[in-house]
C-alpha cells in the first residue's frame, strides 16, 4: 500500500529507501547487525592502550604482547574525557583523530602506572572500585 509520499510500508516495519539511485528494503534491526568493531592501539613509554569503537579500552604493558593476553585494566571510553564517548556508548570520535590520541596520552600519563599495577582494579569486568570509596 502506497502512502501520500509514495513510500511503500512493509509489514515487518521497514520501508524501501531510495538514496542516490540505490534501493534497500528491510527493517532497521536487520541493518543494526552490521556494526563493525575497530581497535586502535596507542603506545606510550608507560602503557599500550587499545581503544575499541564499541565502548571500552584495554591497558597493557608497553612491551610486546600476544593477542590472547588479558589486559591489566579495561576501562570505559568516558574515562578518557568528555567527547570521547558518543550517545550510544560507542566511540564518539574517529579512531585516528588527534583528540583521541591526546586523550589516551593524558589518561596514560595520569592513570597508566596504577592501571598496570592493579591499583585501579580490573575495570569494566565488574571488579572496579566503587565510586563511593
Amino acid at each position: 500500500m502506497a502512502t501520500f509520499d509514495e513510500i511503500i510500508r512493509l509489514p515487518e516495519g521497514g520501508c524501501p529507501v531510495a538514496i542516490a539511485g540505490l534501493s534497500f528494503a528491510g527493517p532497521k534491526r536487520a541493518t543494526d547487525r552490521n556494526v563493525q568493531m575497530s581497535r586502535t592501539s596507542f603506545t606510550s613509554p608507560a602503557t599500550t592502550i587499545v581503544v575499541s569503537t564499541t565502548g571500552y579500552f584495554d591497558v597493557y604493558p608497553p612491551t610486546g604482547r600476544a593477542n590472547s593476553d588479558k589486559p591489566a585494566y579495561r576501562g570505559r571510553l568516558a574515562e578518557l574525557g568528555s567527547g570521547m564517548r558518543g550517545l550510544d556508548d560507542r566511540l564518539g570520535v574517529r579512531p585516528d583523530s588527534i583528540a583521541l590520541a591526546n586523550a589516551v596520552a593524558a589518561w596514560s600519563d595520569i592513570h597508566g602506572t596504577a592501571a598496570l599495577a592493579g591499583g585501579m582494579g580490573a575495570g569494566r569486568d565488574g571488579n572496579e572500585e566503587s565510586a563511593q570509596g
